[in-house]
């Protein structure tokens, strides 16, 4: 099944994406935007979740990198722009994706907290906790932050994948 156009559908949360679109547009791709991402992100993401969907054994055992110079123009296509440009300077605030993180098992940097968990963002650059002598207890915050969370489903592109011919 040849893929020859990427076509931008959807911009939102999955709870917002209209059911129409399903019916619409198969298969559909989508891929996470926050705000800081930039298109050379969102290629990148776009190409290995294009791959998943028209070639997931390909994709599950590892065998997906023959795929991307085939897919590379029409995903560049796809995500118009330069590759360091913001890829949607209005996406929303990211989920907080709060995680456990272990701390190093330093005395000298850390003292008697040395070993012990912290819980993070996402993005592993934010402190949201103090320390937790165990991973569980960290975990227990880190669901506690991530039920809280305002913003707890990704904003995502959504593209329908129009395919036509035998597959090559």
């Amino acid at each position: 099944m040849p893929i020859h156009r990427l076509s931008l559908v959807f911009r939102g949360r999955l709870s917002a994406v209209p059911a129409v679109l399903w019916r619409q547009h198969a298969p559909v791709a989508s891929v996470s935007v926050a705000p800081d991402d930039t298109v050379a992100d969102v290629r990148e993401r776009l190409m290995c979740e294009l791959i998943r969907v028209l070639h997931p054994d390909d994709w599950q055992n590892g065998h997906d990198g023959a795929w991307a110079p085939r897919y590379l123009a029409i995903v560049e296509e796809a995500v118009p722009g330069p590759a360091d440009a913001i890829a949607d300077p209005d996406a929303p605030t990211s989920p907080l994706a709060a995680e456990p993180w272990p701390l190093a098992p330093d005395p000298e940097a850390y003292g008697e907290r040395a070993g012990w968990w912290i819980v993070v963002d996402g993005t592993a650059e934010r402190e949201l906790s103090p320390a937790f002598p165990t991973r569980d207890l960290a975990e227990q915050e880190a669901e506690r932050l991530n039920r809280a969370d305002p913003h707890a489903e990704w904003y995502r592109h959504w593209f329908a994948v129009e395919c036509e011919g035998p597959e090559a």
